[in-house]
């Protein structure tokens, strides 16, 4: 485990708007310095039609995010005009969610019980990206 910081773990679209305004959200919730960013076009949709080659790329990274930084808060992120993944917010709420399922799998098979797995709504509000937790 990293001992130069406390990480935090996002796992999102590729797109630079989401990633600033959920890098702020973990900040601002959470006491993590560093944030690792596992990134793909329209990543909600993508984590959930991963082939098996995918999904070990995925879970190789979240390994090395949790076990190498010690990072124990992971968000998983639909975002407001993804390019990669061009549905309504309601469809990348529900895929948020799936995913996040999926990270809590993942951690279950690598043995990393104690993360807490977020699911994420990055929009544009009043001209500003701002990101919330979807419940």
């Amino acid at each position: 485990m990293s001992s130069h910081g406390t990480f935090g773990t996002t796992i999102n679209c590729m797109d630079g708007r989401s990633l600033f305004a959920v890098h702020g959200w973990m900040r601002e919730h959470y006491p993590v310095e560093f944030i690792d960013s596992i990134t793909e076009p329209g990543m909600d949709a993508w984590i959930n039609n991963m082939t098996p080659e995918q999904r070990a790329w995925v879970k190789r990274k979240i390994e090395i995010s949790t076990k190498g930084h010690g990072s124990r808060v992971i968000t998983v992120v639909g975002h407001d005009e993804c390019a990669g993944n061009p549905v309504e917010p309601h469809q990348h709420h529900i895929e948020s969610l799936r995913g996040a399922q999926i990270v809590r799998e993942i951690l279950a098979e690598l043995g990393v019980l104690d993360a807490e797995v977020i699911p994420i709504w990055a929009q544009i509000k009043n001209g500003t990206w701002v990101a919330e937790k979807i419940s």
